[in-house]
């Protein structure tokens, strides 16, 4: 009796042994592993097999699931994130996030499993804004690594130009009042030649209308000529007309030209320029004088 009691209190304090699965769970694993297998969530497909490759499990499925178990080790994929602050320092203390549920508290260098596929990281830390990566990760891709930067580059301060001292506003040449004069001016220019041209074909119209009859007299013209005639003279008369406004607008658009070219190119020191324009009008003739000290 007293064996008997020696070996009882031995029974109890050994420690019991950790009880394996058992068969209907065994069975339970491995379907759960082809299953997440299919749909190539290969991480929990891989602990299910190792549920299943326990050695309480049946010798067949125990062999199978310890093959898949290695197969998948080998094949899920692994991704290093090399994470940096605005100025290129490489952080540790970084919550990462896949598809809205945790994926690390803190970035060591250590390659992180991820089952394959379209996933989306964001980054946190602490004073920065969040970032947003989409990584599409393949099966058996391997120790990927990607480089994400948190915030922003420091921007260098931007320098204002220095003002434009005396000298440099001596040296300036035209200047913008200088260029919107020559500019004028050329429009101008082009005004006097338009104004040219259609005094020309006037007076060409006006000789011709001479050659029928003499204008304003019409019992002078032959009948037959007298409908050529008023053609001619009205042709005279619009093309007196534009060319007298085309000499009007251009003279003055040159004036106002000259008067801003030359204003344009005074200096520091100089007089004050004065410019006066004053029209001219007589008998039969338009125009203008421009007077002024520059």
């Amino acid at each position: 009796m007293a064996l008997a009691i020696l070996v009882a209190a031995g029974a109890v304090a050994r420690p019991a042994a950790a009880a394996g699965p058992t068969m209907a769970e065994c069975l339970a694993a491995n379907e759960s592993a082809i299953k997440l297998h299919a749909d190539h969530k290969l991480i929990q497909a891989r602990d299910q097999s190792l549920v299943c490759a326990a050695p309480s499990c049946p010798a067949r499925v125990s062999e199978v699931c310890q093959a898949r178990a290695m197969n998948l080790t080998a094949t899920i994929p692994t991704i290093v994130f090399e994470v940096t602050d605005p100025s290129g320092n490489v952080v540790t203390e970084v919550d990462v996030t896949m598809d809205g549920q945790p994926f690390a508290a803190r970035l060591d260098g250590r390659a992180l499993t991820v089952d394959p596929g379209d996933h989306l990281f964001r980054f946190a830390m602490p004073g920065e804004a969040k970032v947003e990566r989409h990584v599409v990760i393949s099966e058996g891709d391997r120790i990927r690594h990607e480089k994400v930067q948190l915030g922003s580059a420091p921007v260098a301060p931007l320098v204002a130009p220095a003002a434009p001292t005396a000298q440099s506003r001596r040296s300036t040449g035209l200047g913008t009042r200088g260029v919107v004069g020559l500019t004028v001016g050329g429009v101008g220019a082009v005004g006097l030649g338009v104004g040219t041209v259609f005094g020309v074909m006037a007076m060409s119209a006006w000789s011709d209308v001479k050659s029928a009859c003499q204008p304003g007299t019409p019992s002078r013209c032959p009948i037959t000529d007298q409908p050529a005639a008023s053609s001619k003279q009205s042709t005279a008369q619009t093309d007196g007309a534009i060319s007298t406004v085309g000499f009007i607008a251009g003279g003055v658009l040159v004036a106002t030209g000259a008067v801003l070219f030359l204003t344009g190119r005074h200096r520091e020191g100089s007089t004050a320029p004065t410019v006066a324009v004053a029209p001219t009008v007589g008998p039969g003739q338009t125009g203008f004088s421009l007077t002024g000290a520059f």
